[in-house]
């Protein structure tokens, strides 16, 4: 149930939008750019300040702001009684990857001046929309996004220089029409999004030598789907799914000069994205065919907070889900499948620019209360002799380490490819915590290594130790002896391995510890013992 979408003014709400993504999408952006101007058309944008705006100045300021985010704009204003007249507007950009461009025909824009000193922004209430993308090398893509509205209401007031939109819709749907790859049209695809009762605010301002734009979005209930069927292939997929409600915050810093299409050098000057998504409560369903063999499933959540910020520091992404539920089936799978989990979350985050001197890292996973449903259950252990405790893991890492080449230079990343050296160099890792708690077993752990440079020949050499503590691991084994699952002679195996590698806690049954030591000669450790 996650999507993602954010704007800033009327017309250059879906282009803000997207750019705001680009970073984390950056070979796909223009194709991700289109439904955001789409919805930006729909004139997604804020605000109220008392001071006198004129048509013209409304379209000055999307001029600049797209002329700001790499697009050449074309379609003339033409005056036509108290406003201005955009018959064809449309957007065009150069693709920075593969080269080519990507072609935009958004259609008839109006803007009224309401007579106090706001402009009133008007769009068609069915609004069909055209993408061309035509690369250098490949078949250009062609495709029909139509947007429909009901009770779209769009004001800009401000000032030239500091333009505010606040806009409100009953009813905003974009639908996907005709797609031709290489000319040919591709039969039985069909997408739409919905978003009801929709209100929003933006801002951008020019000042300190760069462009700053806020956004904020809230609507519900929020619809989606997309199907696609192909019957040569063998081929088909069909997914739906509605949430309760969306809320969106978003901002960008855009330097002076800074331009999208060179990614590292904008966020040297100073780019700065940060997005922040958060959905209702909501479910989804897919079904789909792939060689003659259905599959079909569910989901459901109480709620999702998706994030992700960029700057040169770094790029951050994050996700959490809470209490999830989901079932699948077919597929090739022996029998349905379900799960539950009363937490999901996950963070990541990485640097972006090349530096000689090592930069942070860390890396997050969070799955708590996992538990399976119980005709799955019936299936595994049908005596019941596991615990049917829900289970959760928890890992938490971190280090330093040197980029050495910028994370968005296509070029410099293609190179790496073809070569001997990583694209990153760790210095340090950390295992700040480590969780396991499953089937009334329990391991923790914790530990930090230090790594030499390598040759990009074999693995690095590592100084340091991690210290693992389990609780329940004997009874574990029994009760899987007991299931049939694990052999009396691998089990026997496995407690004498136990034995040998690890120490027993006193006055703590069942509970184990052990410590695995790291040398830069390449040697290995487990509680003294050495391993290597």
């Amino acid at each position: 149930m996650a999507g993602e979408f954010q704007t800033h003014r009327p017309l250059t709400a879906a282009c803000a939008g997207l750019t705001l993504l680009q970073p984390l999408l950056y070979k796909r952006y223009v194709m991700l750019r289109f439904p955001a101007v789409s919805l930006f058309v729909l004139g997604l944008s804020a605000g109220a300040a008392s001071a006198d705006l004129s048509a013209e100045d409304v379209w000055q300021d999307w001029q600049a702001l797209l002329d700001d985010l790499g697009y050449s704009v074309s379609g003339a204003p033409e005056r036509a009684g108290n406003g201005l007249v955009i018959p064809d507007f449309g957007l065009s950009q150069s693709l920075p990857d593969a080269g080519g461009r990507v072609d935009m025909r958004l259609g008839r824009i109006a803007l009224r001046e309401r007579g106090d000193g706001t402009v009133e922004v008007i769009y068609p209430e069915t609004m069909p929309m055209a993408l061309a993308v035509t690369p250098e090398k490949g078949d250009a893509v062609t495709a029909i996004v139509t947007l429909r509205h009901e009770g779209l209401g769009i004001t800009a007031s401000g000032t030239p220089d500091r333009v505010v939109y606040t806009y409100a819709a009953d009813d905003l749907r974009v639908d996907l029409g005709e797609v031709t790859i290489g000319g040919a049209p591709v039969d039985g695809a069909q997408g739409m999004l919905r978003l009801g009762a929709v209100t929003g605010r933006s801002e951008g301002v020019s000042e300190d030598g760069a462009r700053r734009v806020t956004q904020e979005i809230s609507a519900g209930p929020v619809g989606y789907s997309f199907a696609f069927d192909d019957p040569e292939n063998g081929v088909a997929i069909s997914y739906e799914g509605a949430a309760e409600s969306l809320d969106y915050d978003g901002s960008l810093r855009l330097p002076e000069g800074a331009g999208l299409d060179d990614l590292p050098a904008a966020l040297r000057a100073g780019l700065r994205i940060a997005n922040r998504m958060t959905f209702g409560p909501g479910e989804s369903r897919f079904s789909g065919t792939e060689d003659g063999i259905p599959s079909r499933g569910t989901s459901r959540s109480a709620g999702t907070v998706i994030e992700m910020t960029t700057s040169e520091e770094g790029l951050g992404l994050g996700f959490r889900s809470d209490d999830l539920e989901a079932r699948m089936e077919g597929g090739g799978l022996p029998f349905p499948i379900g799960y539950a989990a009363e937490r999901a979350a996950g963070s990541l985050f990485l640097p972006v620019a090349r530096d000689d001197a090592a930069q942070p890292f860390a890396l997050s996973l969070d799955l708590a209360g996992l538990s399976l449903a119980e005709e799955v259950w019936a299936m595994l252990d049908p005596a019941a002799a596991l615990p049917r405790d829900p289970a959760s893991l928890r890992v938490d890492l971190s280090g330093t380490g040197k980029l050495m080449v910028d994370l968005f230079d296509e070029a410099a990343m293609a190179a790496l490819e073809t070569g001997d050296r990583a694209a990153f160099e760790p210095e340090r890792l950390v295992l700040d915590s480590l969780l396991l708690d499953l089937a009334g077993a329990t391991l923790t752990g914790a530990g930090a290594l230090d790594i030499e440079p390598g040759d990009g020949t074999g693995m690095p050499a590592a100084e340091g130790a991690v210290d693992l503590r389990l609780e329940g691991g004997n009874g574990l084994l029994d009760r899987l002896v007991a299931m049939g699952v694990l052999p009396k002679d691998q089990a026997m195996t496995v407690r004498m391995m136990a034995a040998m590698f690890s120490v027993p806690v006193a006055d703590e049954p069942d509970t184990l510890t052990s410590r695995v030591e790291f040398g830069k000669d390449g040697s290995i450790a487990v509680n003294g013992q050495r391993m290597r």
